[in-house]
Formats: C-alpha cells, structure tokens, sequence
C-alpha cells in the first residue's frame, strides 16, 4: 500500500489583538497628536513592536514621546542632557538611540523624563497562545510651556558663552602668535594662527567665522615678509679636487621698515644634483638664520646644483595649508661648475688623486703609471703648512739609483720646473732638491718625476712653462723606456 502523507507542520501562531483600552479609542491616538494648550505641549509616544511585559511597553512609549520633546526644543540629546545637568541638577543617564529603537534624538536622561507628565496611556493587549500575551502602548505625555522656554532661554545664554569662549580662544592665540612673531618665532606664530585659523574654522559661530578673513591677513602678511636669500658663493667655479666655497643662505623676516630679523629653527630642504645624481636632506636654519653648505672636494668634472626651499613636508603639520602654499615658492639655487685643468689631467694620467679616475681619455699612452720603484718627496721638517715668508725645504729620495725632475704648480696657476738633476741620485739618499722662501699664500702643489734613464731634454732650473708643455712632458715621461715613478705633494701656505 502507497505511504502515508507527512504531516504539513502548521504555521507559526501570530498575536491576535483581543482587547485594547479605553475604548473607544481617543483622538489623540488615531491622529497621533494632541492641540497644545497656552501653558501646555503635548507630545504622543509609541512604544512600536510588541513587548511581552506591559511595563517595557510604556517604557518604550515614554522613551519616544520623551525625545519628541528634545526634537521640539531643537537640540541635540546630549546637548539636552548639558541642559539637565546645567539647569536641573540631575545626572544624567544616557541611552543610545540603537538600543532604544528611536530616531532622531537618541540620548535622554531617565531622572528628567520621569518628572514629565503621563496624561493618558492607550494599551493594546495581543495573544498568541493561551496564557502568552503582548502589548503595545501609546502615551500623551504633557510638558509645561515654561519648561520649554527655559530650554531656549539656556541654549540663548549657551550660545553667548560659547561664542564669547571660542573668541577668547582666537583672540589669545592671535595675541600669542604676534608676540612670538616679534622674538623672531616665525614657526611658532604660524603655528598659533593655524590653531585659532582651526577654532574659527570649525566653530558654527559666525562671529568666530569672521575671524578667518583677519587670521589668513595675517598669515598672508608673515609670509610675505619672509626672505630666503642667497649671502655667499650663488655660483663659483672650482677645479677637480679643489675645496667648494660654503653656501650660505639665510631666512630674515622683515620686522618693519629697513628691519630685518633672522628666522632660526626654520625647516628647510636642500636638493641636490651633484652631477646628475640626485639627492635630498634635511635641515634647519641656525640660531642666526643662516643655512651652512659644505662639499667635500669634487673627484670629476661637471656641474654641482643646489636647490634650498622650506621644507613643506615638516612643515605641513605646523601651519595651514594656506600659510604653506605661500611659503611653496621661496627658493633657492646655488651652482658649482667643476672643471679640469691640464695640470690635472697630467696628474691623471701619471695616476695620481682623482683625476686617476677620470682624467685619461681610454688610449693605451695614456694609461695610469704604475711605479717601477719607490720613490717620494718629503719637507725637511715633515710639515705641509707654512706661514708667508717661512723657508722650505723639499727633498727626493728613491729606491733606485734615479734622475728626478720637480715641477711646481703655484697660486698663480703657473708652472715651474723647480730642479732637473744631472746626474743619477744614489739609492735611498735624500737629495734637496729646493730650499727657499715661500713668497706668495695659497696652495702650492709639488709634482716630481724620476726614472733610472735619462729624460729626453733638459729644463734650467726656475724655467716657466705651459700646461701644453707639461702634456707634452708627461706624455714622453709616460712612453720612455725606462724604469720609472712619480710623486706629488702639496703644501699650504697662510699670510
């Protein structure tokens, strides 16, 4: 025989209305309202979906008609909740509105609301087994007239305090600000008109609003009277191996007429292109506004660029976007132009300092000497630094029996040759090669060349030459063929 059906489960019971009071139902309940009175206000609360205790169900009811007031007031609840405390004295005991399943208003303080009056209650009773009911309730709460006018004679004096409050604040910071600004604080001045620029901006007060117009002015004014300028060495030319002068920059802030006063502590971003690469650091002026740049000697040929402008990154968190977008475009440039001369080139292609790296041109003449012997140049006293006037005296010694030649490259940019022995030097003996006053003050460099055969021709001692015929020289020194090494020194001479 076929199965018996399954049994189709019943439906879920749903609550059924069966009685509500007072019936009939009042007006107040179908319209949802209720006219006020010259003294009263009436609001109506519904405590919404079904409660299974009739106490929760007033609850609710009271909740909803409780905040319809603070909306009437138009407050915000926990602005309502200020005005309890402030006027009545209550505490207050917060309820946020996802819990109370309200809108609009969502914060109430119990101990207030339960002072309302509940002028009448309309229930609603629902069962859906026998024995399990529900309720809904609607409440007509009544508020005296005068309560309200408390609440909008308060948010009138609120308004007042808070106004009169935030322009203390602006005005304090203002204050604060001009008197930084007249120590030389330009950083923190901004910083304080950023701060009041932040109170006005976000106050809802239109006194306070006003204010942004007077701060931007004076933001506007300080930046305007800012200068970043270039003191010492914007462009300089400089050969290989020589020092760079500093740069020096310096940040003023015109004070008044003819009134300059230096901006220490400033941030501030150098950019570099040290010959196509690129870098950047940080740095800060010092405690007179100024901005040091030292270079190490340059190993090469080319162009050295520096850009220094304020550091708008580090600034950004310490004055307004407005103050910084003025500042973005006070900048500076310093250029170095490294150039080579033939003397280094020589020097280059013998394979002595930098130019080693950089100074031949590839061909196989011109490849970096590698020494045969040792071979050096040493002042008697061992000293590299002299006074205008002092006596030097320069020896040569080898480790090999050797003729030496000692050019000299002065202040002057010209070249000399200072000795050019005769006769073979004995081996590991220190000969003089030059004894005499130094008569000018800079950089005095020495370069001496020695080989176990004979040099293709001679210099008198003291003889004057070109850069061309120092090439020319070193180039035969290069290809002879013979034993030989090299050796330069330089000595610095102050007045």
């Amino acid at each position: 025989c076929a199965p018996a059906p399954a049994p189709v489960p019943e439906a879920p019971k749903q609550f059924i209305l069966i009685s509500s009071r007072p019936e009939p139902a009042p007006e107040w309940v179908t319209t949802g309202s209720q006219e006020n009175t010259e003294s009263l206000l009436y609001f109506v609360g519904m405590s919404g979906e079904l409660h299974a205790e009739e106490r929760d169900a007033l609850k609710q009811a009271r909740i909803d008609a409780s905040n319809k007031f603070v909306d009437y007031c138009g407050v915000e609840a926990k602005v309502f909740s200020e005005f309890i405390q402030t006027v009545h004295g209550l505490s207050s005991q917060i309820q946020d509105a996802t819990v109370a399943g309200t809108s609009g208003s969502t914060q109430k303080s119990e101990a207030y609301f339960s002072r309302l009056k509940l002028s009448q209650r309309y229930i609603e009773k629902y069962e859906r087994n026998p024995g399990e009911y529900a309720y809904k309730i609607k409440v007509l709460i009544n508020v005296p007239k005068d309560e309200y006018d408390k609440v909008q004679a308060w948010k009138q004096q609120r308004a007042a305090e808070r106004m009169l409050n935030t322009n203390n604040a602006i005005e304090g910071l203002l204050n604060s600000g001009r008197a930084l600004l007249k120590e030389g604080n330009v950083l923190g001045a901004l910083n304080h008109f950023m701060q009041a620029k932040t109170i006005a901006s976000e106050s809802n007060l239109a006194a306070a609003i006003l204010h942004l117009a007077k701060i931007e002015q004076e933001e506007k004014s300080l930046t305007g009277h800012l200068q970043l300028k270039i003191l010492e060495n914007e462009r300089q030319t400089v050969e290989v191996d020589e020092m760079p002068k500093p740069m020096v920059a310096i940040l003023l802030w015109q004070a008044g007429e003819g009134e300059h006063k230096p901006v220490s502590d400033f941030p501030l971003k150098v950019e570099w292109s040290i010959f196509g690469d690129k870098g950047s650091v940080k740095k800060s002026t010092d405690i007179e506004g100024k901005l040091t740049l030292n270079l190490p000697s340059p190993s090469e040929k080319g162009v050295i660029l520096a850009r220094v402008a304020l550091d708008k990154v580090r600034l950004a968190s310490q004055v307004s976007a407005s103050a910084l977008r003025d500042l973005e475009v006070k900048e500076i440039h310093f250029r170095i132009e490294v150039q080579r001369t033939l003397w280094q080139k020589a020097l280059g292609m013998l394979g002595i300092g930098s130019g080693a790296k950089s100074g031949t041109s590839g061909t196989t003449d011109e490849k970096p000497l590698v020494p045969d012997f040792a071979f050096r140049l040493r002042t008697a006293d061992a000293l590299t630094n002299y006074r205008l006037g002092d006596e030097v005296t320069l020896y040569s010694e080898c480790a090999a029996r050797c003729y030496v030649r000692l050019y000299h490259l002065g202040p002057d940019e010209k070249i000399t040759v200072l000795a050019d022995t005769t006769r073979k030097q004995l081996k590991n003996k220190r000969v003089v090669l030059f004894r005499g006053r130094v008569s000018s003050a800079g950089k005095h460099i020495f370069l001496g060349t020695s080989a176990t055969g004979k040099f293709a021709n001679r210099f008198k001692p003291g003889s004057k030459i070109s850069e061309e015929d120092l090439m020319a020289q070193i180039k035969i020194f290069q290809l002879a063929d013979t034993k030989k090494a090299v050796f330069h020194t330089t000595l610095t001479v102050t007045e």
